[in-house]
């Protein structure tokens, strides 16, 4: 058996251009905090326009809210797991 050109796979994994993470974590998450303070903020301008008769769709304004709500519980979700996990890390023994 016979096996060929293994070489130049490896030559061509190794030529693909490599994206280096520049953006921290905290920067990462004041990002995605301020988008969900943005969804909130256009949920209740929504419902603002709804109440005075001015929306154009219900269906818009709904799927806003749903999508803000979702977003908000993402977000709670993920603060709940990083205290666990930093409560975690200060329990550990030294």
């Amino acid at each position: 058996m016979k096996i060929g050109n293994v070489g130049a796979l490896n030559q061509a994994s190794q030529s693909l251009p490599v994206e280096k993470a520049e953006r921290g974590f905290a920067r990462t998450l004041t990002e995605a905090v301020g988008q969900i303070n943005k969804m909130q903020l256009n949920s209740a301008s929504s419902g603002s326009e709804l109440v005075t008769g001015s929306a154009s769709s219900l269906h818009r304004v709904v799927l806003e809210a749903e999508e803000a709500s979702l977003s908000l519980q993402l977000m709670v979700a993920v603060r709940n797991k990083a205290m666990e996990a930093y409560q975690e890390v200060m329990r550990m023994q030294v």
